[in-house]
C-alpha cells in the first residue's frame, strides 16, 4: 500500500439542472466560483477540479475538501480566500499525520 499523502484538492460541484425546477450548484453560480477559485488555489499549490454532482444541491453552491475533508455549503466569492486557507491547513494536518 502506498502511504504517500494525497494532494489536497478542492472539488467544486458544477451540477446544472435544466429548466430551473430544482436548485443546483451550477444554477447558483458555481462556474463563476470555480473560475475565481482556480488562481487563488494555484497560488497555494491546491488542486481544483469541477465535479458533476456532490449530492448536496439544496445547500449549494458546494465545495468539498478532499481527501476526506469537509463540505463548504452556500459558498460565496467572499469565502474563497478562507476556503483556500482551510485547504492549506488541511494539507499541513494531513502531512503531519503522515509523518507520525
Amino acid at each position: 500500500m502506498d502511504d504517500t499523502p494525497q494532494p489536497t484538492t478542492l472539488i467544486v460541484c458544477t451540477k446544472n439542472r435544466f429548466l430551473g425546477q430544482q436548485p443546483s450548484c451550477g444554477g447558483r453560480g458555481s462556474k463563476a466560483l470555480l473560475d475565481a477559485l482556480k488562481p487563488l488555489a494555484a497560488a497555494a499549490d491546491i488542486e481544483v477540479i469541477p465535479f458533476p454532482c456532490l449530492g448536496e444541491c439544496e445547500h449549494g453552491p458546494n465545495i468539498k475538501l478532499a481527501p476526506g475533508g469537509r463540505f463548504f455549503h452556500q459558498v460565496t466569492m467572499a469565502q474563497l480566500p478562507d476556503i483556500v486557507a482551510a485547504a492549506q491547513a488541511w494539507n499541513v494536518s494531513q502531512a503531519t499525520e503522515h509523518d507520525e
